[in-house]
């Protein structure tokens, strides 16, 4: 088992100004619990927050290294964030840290021991003392007063917002999804925290990820059709027929065919809730919310 070590100096400051924020001197106990509730709501909200992070965050500063995320990590986090306080930007900052420390060559120091793990959540928690002490030291998760200018990658930020997309399905898939689907989506995800979203995301790089992104989304439009209910794809072609009736007489028959499967395809996401993973025109769909249509299919 993982633990965090006793101390926590650091971040008891701001786990009391949390408890002071959630209790009023003039609340019910009714209310207490309310408020206690919803700030248990708020912080597990933010664990998923953090381990949707994590794959994507791990591989963008280690070279593309990846660091899976597994069920003591995940309960590592809920120790790390529930109760504690700490912000989002702290827990990357502390993250950032765990992966960038050198050993000091001091057998059983914290450093030695950072530099000699698996630089994992578990990690990241058992050392979390020493971690939050030098990103506070070093202020580390102050907001900048004058930030670098940042140039947007569309590129990057698709992959991000699939990544966090399929996270979310790994976690509550739609109650219809097929175990074969369901396989895929979490091999996806899986292959995507791979990518490097940094500097190296140029060149044939970029062109090589792009057309990775085409090649996962017709994987996962595949088994989405392979899995579905012979009964919903019925359904499913019918509607796209209704919603291309008007027009209909002006296509041929294989421009017509085509639109038809593009909109069978977008029926099929919308009710499995996945993302569009392939980049370029129409590659918006990972940053919406499909989830509430297909979870009431």
């Amino acid at each position: 088992m993982y633990f965090e070590e006793v101390d926590r100096s650091s971040s008891s400051d701001s786990a009391e100004e949390s408890a002071e924020a959630i209790f009023g001197d003039s609340m019910t106990v009714d209310e207490q619990r309310a408020a206690l509730d919803a700030a248990i709501d708020r912080d597990l909200h933010k664990v998923d927050q953090f381990c949707d992070w994590w794959p994507v965050g791990y591989p963008a500063h280690n070279g593309g290294v990846l660091n899976r995320l597994r069920p003591c990590d995940r309960n590592a986090a809920d120790t790390l964030i529930v109760g504690t306080g700490r912000t989002l930007e702290r827990l990357h900052a502390m993250a950032i840290l765990c992966w960038a420390t050198k050993s000091d060559g001091r057998r059983g120091s914290d450093r030695w021991y950072i530099a000699n793990s698996d630089r994992s959540i578990c990690v990241v928690l058992q050392k979390a003392t020493f971690l939050e002490r030098e990103v506070v030291r070093l202020r580390l998760d102050d907001p900048q007063e004058h930030p670098p200018e940042q140039v947007s990658d569309d590129l990057a930020e698709h992959v991000y917002r699939v990544c966090q997309r399929l996270g979310e399905l790994v976690r509550t898939p739609v109650a219809s999804t097929p175990t074969s689907l369901a396989e895929a989506i979490a091999r996806v995800a899986q292959e995507l925290s791979t990518i490097e979203l940094g500097d190296r995301l140029v060149g044939d790089y970029r062109a090589s990820v792009i057309e990775r992104l085409e090649l996962l989304d017709v994987e996962l439009i595949r088994e989405a059709h392979a899995g579905a209910d012979l009964e919903v794809m019925r359904r499913m072609r019918t509607e796209a027929d209704q919603e291309l009736a008007g027009f209909r007489q002006g296509m041929t028959r294989e421009a017509y065919q085509r639109a038809c499967d593009a909109a069978v395809d977008r029926l099929v996401r919308e009710h499995y809730g996945l993302p569009t993973v392939g980049f370029g025109p129409g590659a918006v769909s990972a940053e919406s919310d499909e989830s509430p249509k297909a979870r009431t299919a």
